[in-house]
């Protein structure tokens, strides 16, 4: 069990973290996954104020309405199959908390014609909906809490509600999924609020934990801000890894201009 303020104590330890960090690392197997989105579409109102997906309000005709076929579904997940990826991670946009039915077709399809682990990652989802997904093979399901200070996430994410979210993961759980997921840095968060989420991690048992850095986005209220140093987005990763040496860590370093290229 990771007491309180072990994290935090692990991030001060700059020349020992990522020698440690590294040997824990490389005792584990390499497991590659591929992102597929079903669709970019939100329903969440008023949109996250951080969001990279909003870009794409203003230059993909018919946005709202953009989904993929189930001729699409099969092909793409085949490509990823054939490419050599262990796990195909599907996700999309919030589409409320019951799910269109052609997701669940399409990951019929996926699961059929793949036997790919599936992560699947569309917000916050009700338990029926999960109990359908069990059925189809769905293995882990992810969703992206970004931080545990809810004054933040209720600042920035306006439209969403924190509670709804873990009460997901916790059914996910109950139901025996795998479950996922994701961590922010640089969203205004202490280090105290980040010993907090990754101890959360541990509690609630995670399978996957993504670790991700804010990347500011155009045509967002927070397009100005600054994004954390990828060093300590590093040190972050590196006493997660040491705190639970079983879970599955992946992370970005927002070294990329992604969001701004698709703005």
């Amino acid at each position: 069990m990771i007491r309180k303020g072990a994290i935090k104590k692990l991030i001060r330890q700059e020349e020992s973290l990522f020698e440690k960090a590294y040997e824990l690392a490389s005792q584990r197997p390499l497991v590659l996954s591929a992102p597929f989105i079903m669709t970019r579409s939100c329903q969440v109102a008023p949109l996250c104020r951080y969001c990279n997906w909003r870009a794409y309000h203003g230059v993909m005709k018919n946005y709202g309405n953009a989904k993929i076929s189930k001729k699409e579904a099969i092909s793409r997940s085949l490509h990823i199959k054939q490419s050599g990826v262990d796990c195909i991670h599907i996700l999309s946009g919030w589409m409320g908390t019951a799910l269109p039915k052609y997701f669940f077709d399409d990951l019929t399809d996926i699961k059929n014609n793949t036997g790919l682990k599936i992560i699947a990652d569309f917000g916050t989802v009700n338990r029926q909906d999960l109990i359908i997904l069990k059925g189809i093979g769905v293995d882990c399901i992810s969703c992206s809490l970004e931080t545990t200070n809810i004054g933040i996430f209720r600042a920035l994410k306006p439209g969403d509600c924190y509670e709804a979210r873990l009460r997901t993961l916790q059914n996910a759980r109950e139901l025996g999924f795998e479950i996922a997921t994701n961590l922010i840095i640089g969203l205004g968060e202490s280090i105290d609020d980040i010993d907090t989420s990754i101890r959360l991690a541990e509690e609630l048992g995670f399978s996957l934990l993504s670790i991700t850095s804010f990347v500011p986005t155009p045509f967002t209220e927070t397009e100005t801000w600054g994004r954390p140093k990828p060093y300590f987005v590093a040190m972050v990763v590196a006493a997660a890894r040491i705190s639970m040496k079983d879970l599955n860590i992946a992370a970005s370093f927002g070294c990329d201009n992604t969001s701004v290229n698709y703005a």
